[in-house]
């Protein structure tokens, strides 16, 4: 069954005007009320039974009601029309009101006409139009108009064929410890493997609202494949390939591929120090003293004695870190290790390990401190994002201190991105239409004067420079917003005990645990660190 609301119709007499009420069909709406006053009233009717038409309303679900509104001036009504236009001016609803019995009903170009008049002049909708008139559909919206919505393309996009995601964190066994076995964060690359694609930015179409004004589509962001080490781009530069086998990684926005260096034993006397383009896998321990540096990853299937490391990838020790306070880790990404004791470590990434004993430790992400032991003593431990440990400090009262949140510095450097995208946005705003405009003339062929091509040649300049900041700008916007996003959750999690002597910074704010407490978690909540319960 159609789907009408129910309407309404003044019908006229010599010596009375009845108001008409229609059941709606189906499961649509009864005749409004509101509507019903605000159509009388429009046409001079005033005193009306209010109460008496909203009752015959209520009764007329099956049958037609009439109820007697007055006389007035005895003239026939014509059909009638309310629009309603959608903020963005993307869509017109109308509603149609029916004629009185002799009046004229509504055709098709006094719709338009009253359109028109009313500046809407694009995508109307003549069969939705002829549809609701022929059909006599009343009080019902029918949506008369679509503006076309634009276009907004894609965004280049870049598919890796290897491991880029090197948040992946090792599985925790039954018993609490971690299982640094079953770790596959190393992306091993064959000669000749595809492992990059480019898909082309897609710059889309501009739309056009109901008042026939263009909506322009958004920007798109572009990007480029680019050779790095020992890798071949396509002649089309769509596809990069790898010309050795070896490990894969990301590094400053460019693929390199670098066959890892092995030590099938210990890094000492027998090596050296080691300073390695790739990524590097010791089989035994780095004895104290000595450095290893690496462009990829570190893994030390041993421990480490008191020695300093440094890459731009992960770092994973499989055993743990004998600091005797000569040890200094530096990691780009992430650290993963048995224990660390007495050391200094510094990661971009997340830090995971079993305890942290007397040690600085800071991390742009997640430190998780479990496994049998899962303790923090002594030392500071700053992690960007959350901290999650079994136990802080001890029953003696040492000074364990644990902190998190956002660098202020990384809030003042995001509000100056936001500034530079909105005021390089507004610059483009001004100058592409009068870009536009002139190339329109010299792609058919008009010929500019010497002032006309100087301001050509520098209005091509500077929108070229403006999209290459704006792109640079969103860029480095999205980096730092994954930061502010993990600062806002920061928190502390015990989920054993935190000992009396133990400070917790959040943010700006710090507080000293007077007293043990177990199962709780801190957070920065209202201007206060809020401890709260498990």
């Amino acid at each position: 069954m159609t789907q009408e609301n129910g309407y309404f119709q003044i019908q006229l007499s010599d010596r009375s005007s009845v108001l008409a009420i229609f059941p709606p069909k189906g499961n649509a709406e009864p005749a409004d009320f509101d509507e019903i006053v605000r159509y009388l009233n429009g046409r001079g009717y005033s005193d009306l039974p209010l109460k008496e038409i909203k009752e015959n309303i209520a009764l007329a679900r099956t049958e037609i009601k009439m109820v007697d509104i007055g006389v007035l001036d005895g003239l026939e009504i014509a059909g009638a029309m309310s629009t309603k236009v959608s903020l963005d001016k993307m869509k017109v609803t109308a509603r149609f009101y029916p004629p009185s019995l002799k009046g004229n009903a509504l055709s098709l170009n006094d719709v338009v006409n009253d359109l028109k008049n009313k500046g809407i002049t694009y995508g109307i909708d003549n069969s939705a139009i002829n549809a609701a008139l022929s059909s006599k559909i009343y009080c019902t919206d029918i949506v008369i108009a679509n503006g076309d919505v634009p276009d907004h393309g894609h965004d280049a996009k870049i598919q890796y064929f290897f491991n880029t995601d090197l948040n992946v964190k090792p599985k925790e066994n039954e018993d609490g410890s971690v299982d640094f076995h079953s770790l596959d964060t190393i992306s091993h690359i064959e000669e000749n493997q595809l492992i990059a694609k480019l898909t082309l930015a897609d710059k889309g179409k501009p739309g056009m609202d109901v008042c026939g004004k263009e909506v322009r589509q958004r920007m798109v962001k572009d990007l480029t494949l680019s050779e790095g080490p020992n890798t071949r781009l396509s002649t089309d530069g769509l596809c990069l390939y790898s010309l050795v086998n070896g490990h894969a990684s990301v590094i400053d926005g460019k693929i390199i591929v670098s066959s890892e260096l092995e030590i099938p034993a210990n890094v000492d006397n027998s090596t050296g120090d080691i300073d390695y383009k790739g990524s590097v896998h010791i089989r035994g321990n780095i004895s104290e003293g000595f450095t290893v540096i690496a462009d990829g990853d570190i893994v030390v299937d041993g421990v480490v004695e008191g020695a300093n490391i440094a890459c731009g990838g992960q770092v994973i020790i499989r055993r743990g870190i004998q600091g005797q306070g000569k040890v200094s880790i530096k990691a780009e990404s992430n650290i993963l290790c048995k224990y660390i004791e007495n050391a200094d470590i510094t990661c971009g990434g997340y830090i995971e390990t079993d305890s942290i004993i007397n040690s600085n430790v800071a991390a742009s992400g997640d430190i998780v401190v479990r496994g049998k032991r899962g303790c923090i003593i002594g030392g500071i431990t700053r992690a960007g994002g959350k901290v999650v440990v079994k136990t802080v400090g001890t029953e003696m009262g040492s000074v364990s201190r644990i902190e998190v949140g956002i660098d202020p510095q990384i809030k003042e450097r995001f509000i100056a991105l936001q500034n530079t995208i909105k005021s390089t946005n507004t610059e483009l705003m001004k100058l592409e239409p009068v870009l536009s405009t002139y190339k329109r003339a010299v792609d058919a062929g008009k010929e500019l004067n010497e002032k006309q091509m100087t301001y050509y040649q520098y209005l091509v300049v500077q929108v070229k420079s403006l999209n290459k900041t704006l792109s640079s700008a969103q860029s480095e916007i999205g980096g730092l917003q994954q930061k502010i996003l993990r600062s806002n959750n920061s928190k502390v999690v015990v989920e054993k005990d935190i000992f009396p002597g133990s400070i917790v910074t959040i943010s700006e704010l710090s507080t000293t645990i007077q007293s043990k407490r177990s199962f709780c978690q801190f957070r920065k909540k209202l201007g206060e660190i809020e401890i709260s319960n498990l």
